[in-house]
This record gives C-alpha cells, sequence and structure tokens, in this order.
C-alpha cells in the first residue's frame, strides 16, 4: 500500500472472478461482501468496513475520477494479511451499475499471490540464465575442457545446420579430425523431411513444438547413433542446437537378440502346447510349395499360414508369410518365384526347429524334418485296420465303430481358435466372452487340415471387424464383451459348423460400393446372401492398410475353396446391430476307403 493511489489505479481485463459484493459509491462503505473477501483481508465478517480502510489513499473524488475515466471501471491492489495469518495480495476492481454518483458499485476481487510468486520466480530465473549466458561467452575453453571430458560426443549446430567449432575429443574419435568442416546434414545423411523440424525451430517455430518430432537416431555404415539435441537461446531466440550423440550399435544388437529371443520362447510354449495345430500348419506350408505353379492356389494357403502362424506365437514364421504375400503379385508372379518364396519359408522352419531341437525332442516334437506329424492319433494304423476289416467281410456296425476310433470331438480339434478369438479382441482393443461351443459331432483330424487352419479367418475376422469397441457396445445396450458361437452338426454324410458373432453386422450396400471400387462386377438384383459371397472375393477387403493379421481380402476365398474342395460351400448371413453367421458345409471324407 506504499505506492501512490494513481501508480495502483489501472485497467485489466482479465477473465473469471469472484464476485464479492457491493460498495456504496457516496460513503466508500462495503454494504455486503463474501466470507471470502473477509477472511482474505483478515476481518470479520461482521464487522463495519469502508474500501478506504483497505486503501486509506482513496477517496470519493479520486475514485469518481477514476470511474470517469476509465469508464466506470476503478481497480487497484492490495497486501493483506489473511485470517490464517497468509499474506495475500488482492486486485480489486468496483464496477458501476448506474451512470448516478448514488448508484452502488459492484465489487470483484481476484487473489494474484501466486501469480506475483511466479512472476518473481521467473524474473529470477531469467536473471540467472542471462547471467549463465555471459559465464558462457567469456569461458569456452572452460566448455571444450569440460565437452572433452564427456563419453558423448558433442557438438553444436549453427542456424545454417553447420557444426561448429565447440566439439568434444568424443565427437572427433567417432567420426574424424575433418568433422567440424561438415555439415549436420553430410554426417547423418538425414533427409529433407528428417531435418525440417530444426530448419522450422531455426526459422522461429517455438522448440517445445519441434522438439517430439525432431530425429532420435541415425546410420552411419554399420553403425546405429541416438540423438538428444538440446537448445541454446539468444535474446528469446533460438540461436544455436547443442547436440549430443551416442554410439548404440552394440546395445541395439542386444535390444534385437533379446527380443528375437522372447519371441522364440514364446513360439516354443504354444508350439508344445499346440503340436497338432503346428505340424498341420507346417504340412500346409509343404503343400504351397507344391501347389506353386497356380498363383489362385499358393495365394489362400499363404494366408492360412500367416493367421495360423500368428495364433500360435510364431510371429516370425506369420512376418515371413506376410513378407511373401507382399511378392504374390498377379503381374509378376511365376511359378519359379512360388516355390522360390515357399521354400524360405519352409527353411525358415527348419532354421528353427534346429535351433531349438532338444528343446523340442524332449516336449515330444520328434521328427526334426516336419514330414510326418506326430499326432495323437495313428491315422495310417487305423486306415490299415479298417480295409483288412473291410476285406474280411466285416459288419457295417463294426467297421463304423473303426472309424469312430479316428475321431475327436470337433471342439478339440479346433480348441487353438480360442486363442485366435482372444488375441485379435487383444490387438483390437476389444473386449469378449470365451468362445461357446455347441453340438456333439466327432470328426477325424487328417482329412480337414487345409479347411480347419482356414476357420481361423472367420473367427479373426469376427473379432476384427464385426465385435465393436466396449464403448460402443455398451452405447447400443450391449454387454462389454462380444460373443462368437461355434455350432456343428452332422446330418446324411456332411458336417455342417456355424460361426455366430453378435457384432456390428455388416451393410449389404457398403459391400457392393468397396466390390465395385475394387474393380468387382457386381450385378444389379443381388439378393443378400449373394452379395455377402462376394466377400469370399479374393479382391474385397474393406482395410485400406494390409496388416500380419489382416487386410487381403483372401481369408473367406480360403474357406470357401477348401469347404468346395470337400464336396460343401459357404453361405454368409447378417443383421446390422445384430452379428454375422458364418456357415461352412463339407463332406464327410473317408479316405482309407
Amino acid at each position: 500500500m506504499g505506492e501512490q493511489l494513481s501508480d495502483s489505479l489501472k485497467i485489466d481485463r482479465d477473465f473469471g472472478h469472484i464476485e464479492l459484493g457491493v460498495v456504496d459509491q457516496r460513503s466508500l462503505e462495503i454494504v455486503s461482501a463474501s466470507k471470502q473477501f473477509f477472511a482474505w483481508i483478515g476481518r470479520s465478517a461482521l464487522s463495519r468496513l469502508s474500501i478506504s480502510d483497505i486503501v486509506p489513499d482513496l477517496t470519493t473524488q479520486k475514485l469518481r475520477e477514476t470511474l470517469k475515466q476509465n469508464r466506470g471501471v476503478c481497480e487497484f491492489e492490495v497486501h493483506c494479511t489473511s485470517a490464517n495469518k497468509k499474506s495475500v495480495v488482492l486486485r480489486i476492481r468496483l464496477i458501476q451499475t448506474g451512470k448516478s454518483e448514488i448508484s452502488p458499485l459492484r465489487m470483484i476481487a481476484f487473489d494474484i499471490s501466486e501469480i506475483q510468486r511466479k512472476e518473481d520466480i521467473l524474473r529470477t530465473v531469467s536473471g540467472y540464465l542471462e547471467a549463465h549466458k555471459n559465464i558462457i561467452a567469456e569461458s569456452r575453453k572452460t566448455l571444450k575442457a569440460l565437452l572433452d571430458s564427456l563419453p558423448l560426443a558433442v557438438f553444436m549446430l549453427d542456424r545454417e545446420l553447420n557444426i561448429t567449432s565447440e566439439t568434444s575429443r568424443k565427437a572427433l574419435e567417432l567420426f574424424g579430425d575433418d568433422f567440424c568442416k561438415r555439415s549436420f546434414v553430410d554426417l547423418t545423411g538425414f533427409s529433407s523431411t528428417e531435418r525440417e523440424p530444426l530448419e522450422l525451430a531455426f526459422s522461429g517455430v517455438p522448440w517445445n513444438l519441434m522438439e517430439p518430432v525432431l530425429p532420435k537416431e541415425f546410420r552411419r555404415g554399420n553403425r546405429v547413433f541416438s540423438l538428444k539435441f538440446v537448445p541454446v537461446f539468444e535474446d528469446h531466440k533460438l540461436g544455436a542446437v547443442t547436440v549430443m550423440v551416442d554410439d548404440i550399435t552394440e546395445q541395439r544388437h542386444l535390444e534385437i537378440s533379446l527380443k528375437q529371443t522372447d519371441a522364440d520362447n514364446r513360439a516354443l510354449v504354444a508350439i508344445l502346447a499346440s503340436k497338432n495345430e503346428f505340424f498341420d500348419l507346417v504340412t500346409l506350408a509343404h503343400r504351397a510349395a507344391d501347389v506353386s505353379d497356380c498363383l489362385s492356389d499358393i495365394r489362400p494357403i499363404i494366408h492360412s499360414l500367416k493367421g495360423g502362424f500368428s495364433v500360435l506365437e510364431c510371429e516370425s514364421f506369420a512376418h515371413k508369410c506376410h513378407l511373401i504375400e507382399e511378392e504374390l503379385n498377379p503381374i509378376l508372379y511365376t511359378p519359379e518365384l512360388g516355390r522360390k518364396l515357399s521354400e524360405e519359408l519352409l527353411e525358415e522352419i527348419s532354421n528353427f526347429m534346429g535351433r531349438y531341437g532338444e528343446i523340442l525332442r524332449v516336449g515330444g516334437v520328434a521328427d526334426r524334418e516336419l514330414n510326418r506329424p506326430t499326432v495323437a492319433v495313428d491315422y495310417e494304423a487305423i486306415g490299415d485296420f479298417f480295409r483288412k476289416a473291410k476285406q474280411e467281410g466285416a459288419a457295417s456296425n463294426l467297421l463304423s465303430a473303426i472309424e469312430s476310433l479316428a475321431e475327436v470331438p470337433v471342439s478339440s480339434l479346433l480348441s487353438w481358435l480360442d486363442k485366435a478369438w482372444s488375441k485379435t479382441l487383444l490387438h483390437e482393443g476389444k473386449e469378449g466372452k470365451p468362445i461357446k461351443w455347441s453340438g456333439n459331432v466327432r470328426m477325424a483330424r487328417e482329412p480337414y487340415r487345409e479347411l480347419f487352419q482356414s476357420f481361423v479367418h472367420i473367427v479373426c475376422n469376427a473379432a476384427d471387424h464385426g465385435i465393436e469397441t466396449p464403448d460402443e457396445r455398451v452405447w447400443i445396450g450391449k454387454n462389454r464383451q462380444g460373443t462368437l458361437r461355434i455350432h456343428s452338426s452332422y446330418q446324411d454324410d456332411m458336417y455342417t459348423m456355424s460361426f455366430a458373432d453378435d457384432g456390428a453386422g455388416i451393410d449389404p450396400n457398403t459391400i457392393v460400393e468397396i466390390a465395385r471400387r475394387r474393380g468387382i462386377v457386381v450385378q444389379d438384383g443381388l439378393s443378400p446372401e449373394e452379395i455377402f459371397l462376394l466377400l469370399c472375393d479374393p479382391r474385397f477387403s474393406s482395410r485400406s492398410q494390409v496388416t500380419e493379421l489382416s487386410g487381403r481380402g483372401i481369408g473367406l476365398e480360403a474357406v470357401r475353396r477348401a469347404a468346395q474342395a470337400f464336396g460343401g460351400d459357404v453361405r454368409i448371413t447378417s443383421e446390422l446391430s445384430k452379428g454375422t453367421k458364418v456357415t461352412v458345409w463339407f463332406k464327410r471324407q473317408r479316405y482309407w476307403y
């Protein structure tokens, strides 16, 4: 309050306030005020109080002159001791409610103690920074000695991204004595896009906006270097940038090795837990090499292998299949390329088995060449026994009993689909209940390997495209967790399997639109079921990006081709907001006849 009133009376256009009360313009008496205000000034809310008690220099005349000069507003700052004995700085604003001199004044106040404290800190810090800048300017030799003592390569960049003379000894050791004569771009080989954030920062774009997008590392020869940038400001402008470089080549090699080891460990655990499914995939991989003469035959097999290996945590094999798909270009494809790519996949699998042969043998995976799968059911022995019994005129009920020895519940044959379901949901940030199986059908594994492997696409599509996010499901009144029901039945020598989810369903109009964009000829007047079968066209995909889980549009084609190979087919039905159902039927195979 030691300041003159003329210095403290001013206008401010702050937003946000606390409405405190009313002041009588004639007597300057505070007619009403909030308890908060009295707490700030350390007075009782019951006491009579005048504004002049808080600001002794304020008189009725000065108040009215200020109101007239500042268009009905008078503002001042006062220092008080609050009820809890803390120092408080108040900015009080009086506002006219009418032009008459007898009209009351609205009183508004702000506690600006924290703002002033921060301003004081900023002023102090700015002083230190200015002093520090002067010290640096006067002590370049000391700075050079400090740089040379660091284990990192440290150097400075000017506004043209040239390396200045402030360079540590480590930088010269890593990049040569002529290092200072080079530009930063020559050193790193950065493209215009990679160096753009630095150029923008020097042109005046705030550093805090550019820092997150600055390059984090660069490669030079067979070495990898990390980068860290520290700005140096001069008069609030970016004057230079300090760059710290560290050779992280060995660290990166170790990270890659540990990541690969971790991936291999997950794959080993999955293989040992699902040996039959793994051998089915390997058998399918051998089949890919056998059908490489025809692109339309090899593509769905590779796509099924990608999904199957991904479900079994064999990510390196799934990635290899993903890369193979990239090269299966209809224009450039040749049988020689197909065989080469298939052999590369088999070689990668064989190398993996060689690295972990002892572990796999202990776990019951003994066949290193992987030509004959090790399974719980000896189909060859059952087939021999069945043929001998038939030759000797065995009764039909005995033959049926022999056949049943090779059959197990379909839910156990396809139990690995639960993993495909849960993994895809997790990958997409969704939730789902365990797959619900129904039907008491028993089947043999051996004849249907390729068909069974193709089922992974139905399950992944349900989780990826069908089931909504938890928030979306709650919003429309569904349970957060999506459901998938798999039902199997057998009648008239024909197996039927249905996969029904309770997801968003499919709009036939959207399918037609996407199909036509993909160059698929769609006739007018098709029924919804005929439109849904367009999903089985290898050119159809609603994904704009191909991933290692989906995006090729040939998953359902693989299902349909495999079903048709067994005298069956696929039917798709869907209802918006209710879900989608894919039904697959196929004829029972007695391959030992």
